[in-house]
């Protein structure tokens, strides 16, 4: 049996390995003769330490991330360990290890516009440096296969897994579900081309390389008859349906593109500073210092709102008005922010901190409704795309090869996308784009909230070459494809998030899964995208910004800092579990932790002494002393000028 399976080596999965390897090798009571036992189980090889976001899936390395690299760091800011050097730094010294000044400079840019390929090359080698450190207290192995089913019936989870085309057993004191993104989103209106040749609907797939290759063989075919190119639709306009465009512009694609969504909102991007200016300060659009000072300095006036809620809805207030209330008060209190100066990064980055607050006020589906139905402008206003990325985007607008669309795929009559002569059919229903802000200084917000068919909305039938989903991935689980998830809702073992609607409703306190009548599955945990909901609501470390606990908002939720604050959590108690259970297995005297699962409450609000290491109090309480590890140090922009 082993002490411990991971299900998904994606980002979720490896963070989760790397800090359960930092604490085996700080545990005193474990040695090379009884080693902690690891699985990991991967479904691809390709996606090993690295997942769909950050694996050689796709065989496309200029797929970039869509935030800079200090932000991409999986350790708590205040606590990098010793010998692991951050993201920048392991960028640096790719860079100082240049042959040439031209490469060098090459690889320097890479600060700004990081490959997702190369975070997954950085991932893996904290995993090399992680298993070091362990030494032989660790004995880990990786098995290629799909988890099908997890069983929960004995004394231990056991999942029934898919390997090599045979079925097999694998047994576990603790499991791990870090199984990220594994469905595409499929709406009702793609239905009648999902199957097609000239439909994608994962861009992040293996196969779309042959997706785009034919695109581009059609385009050349086109240019040696002296036609026009072809047409592209991409659906959405947020962060995955730009990586579609990137990718087409990237191969030389010089036909037009349409990108399509309800209110045709995109991420704002970062604005391009260089990379010695970068190492020391930030990017064009990344919150600065003095302006979180100020607005830390007040909670939102929103929440006076939100809490008065309570009263109102005893009082008989009906919840849709209470929901058109919160709602109206945030975009007031943002509009208000926005003319002060803050930038809209800032604002809602300060705001999410509060979302528990705002969880434990609000009713299921008021909370529900507030993220789902404005998700557009709440998400969309965060920085989202790289300074190299934004200037991509923005030259193909200026161009006219790009034309951004605001309105629904089918009209009323509820035509569908459908393939006739080689062609396939889009019925739109098209509106004005709504007003957003602009660079998150200045600007509105959106006005107009309604996600339905509106009067005089202009129809149009528009014929295209080929179609992108751009869509992402569904982080819902009510109605999963997914035979995992489909199997844990069938059988009772997890449940839909009830406040977010998205991910898997677990336990705030160690991300426990919760089945559906509501108890703990015990020793089964999950992690990244199935805790989408619950990282949205919990109160989860910051790693950027020490000693700060809460929730993301949206996107953001299962971006690296995001997924990293709900693993630190997670860990701890996952970590004391394996102790206790290898302590009674090998017969070994370690001693008793004495957390409960309050730990995780007690230690957001610092009352956790410094047996509990890397998870102590942090900010402006006094520094542990004798800590294993020192905050590492970028080098001086001078240094690399050399």
């Amino acid at each position: 049996m082993q002490d411990l399976v991971i299900v998904g080596t994606g980002l979720a999965g490896t963070v989760t390995l790397v800090q359960e390897l930092l604490k085996i090798a700080a545990e005193p009571s474990i040695t090379p003769d009884n080693p902690v036992k690891i699985t990991l189980l991967e479904r691809n090889e390709a996606q090993k330490f690295g997942g769909v976001a950050y694996g050689r899936t796709a065989e496309f390395d200029l797929f970039r991330l869509n935030l800079s690299s200090k932000r991409a760091t999986p350790f708590m800011a205040d606590d990098i360990p010793d010998g692991f050097p951050t993201f920048p730094q392991y960028i640096v010294g790719l860079a100082n290890d240049a042959p040439d000044a031209k490469e060098k400079q090459r690889l320097m840019g890479y600060l700004l516009d990081p490959p997702r390929v190369l975070l997954g090359d950085y991932l893996s080698h904290l995993v090399d440096l992680a298993m070091v450190k362990a030494g032989g207290k660790a004995d880990v192995n990786t098995r290629i296969g799909e988890a099908l089913e997890l069983d929960t019936s004995g004394p231990h989870p056991v999942l029934h897994v898919k390997e090599n085309g045979e079925m097999t057993t694998v047994k576990a004191a603790q499991v791990v579900l870090a199984t990220g993104q594994r469905e595409i989103q499929r709406p009702a209106f793609v239905e009648n081309i999902v199957g097609s040749a000239r439909y994608l609907e994962d861009p992040y797939a293996a196969t779309s390389k042959d997706f785009y290759a034919q695109v581009m063989d059609e385009q050349a075919r086109r240019d040696k008859a002296g036609l026009p190119p072809p047409q592209v639709l991409v659906l959405g306009t947020a962060l995955s349906s730009h990586d579609c465009v990137l990718r087409l512009l990237h191969l030389g694609f010089k036909g037009k593109i349409d990108m399509i969504s309800r209110n045709g909102l995109e991420h704002a991007g970062y604005g391009a500073v260089t990379p010695e200016e970068y190492l020391a300060g930030s990017l064009v659009g990344e919150p600065r210092a003095e302006k979180k000072a100020e607005l830390e300095k007040t909670p939102p006036r929103f929440l006076r709102v939100v809490n008065a809620q309570a009263a109102k809805i005893a009082a008989g207030k009906p919840h849709a008005d209470v929901e058109t209330d919160v709602v109206t008060a945030m975009r007031r209190e943002f509009a208000v922010l926005m003319r002060k100066g803050y930038t809209a990064e800032e604002v809602l980055g300060y705001w999410e901190r509060f979302n528990a607050d705002i969880g434990a006020a609000l009713p299921d589906d008021v909370c529900g409704n507030i993220y789902n139905r404005h998700a557009t402008w709440l998400g969309t206003h965060r920085v989202g795309t790289t300074p190299a990325n934004t200037k991509m985007i923005e030259d193909a607008q200026a161009s006219g090869q790009l034309e951004i669309l605001a309105g629904f795929i089918s009209t009323k009559d509820g035509e569908k996308l459908h393939e006739y002569k080689n062609s396939i059919v889009a019925h739109m229903a098209l509106k004005d784009r709504v007003e957003r802000a602009e660079d998150g200084h200045e600007g509105g917000v959106p006005r107009e909230w309604n996600s339905a068919f509106q009067d005089g909305m202009r129809e149009e039938a528009r014929k295209f070459d080929f179609v992108i989903a751009g869509l992402g991935n569904t982080v819902t689980y009510d109605k999963a494809r997914d035979p995992f998830w489909a199997g844990m809702i069938k059988k009772g073992l997890c449940q839909p998030h009830r406040k977010a609607g998205d991910g898997i409703e677990l336990d705030g306190n160690d991300l426990t899964v919760i089945d559906a009548g509501g108890k703990r599955v015990e020793n089964v945990a999950a992690c990244g995208i199935p805790a989408f909901g619950a990282t949205m609501y919990g109160r989860f470390p910051h790693p950027e910004e020490p000693g700060v606990y809460g929730g993301r908002i949206l996107p953001f939720t299962a971006n690296i800092v995001g997924i990293t604050g709900g693993v630190i959590a997670m860990v701890q108690g996952l970590h004391e579990r394996m102790m206790r259970d290898h302590a009674l297995k090998h017969g070994l005297d370690i001693p008793a932790h004495t957390s409960s699962p309050q730990s995780l409450a007690q230690m957001q609000r610092g009352e956790l002494g410094a047996e509990f290491g890397s998870v102590g109090p942090r900010g402006g309480e006094e520094k542990q002393k004798n800590r294993a590890s020192r905050p590492a140090k970028l080098p001086a922009p001078s240094a690399l000028k050399a």
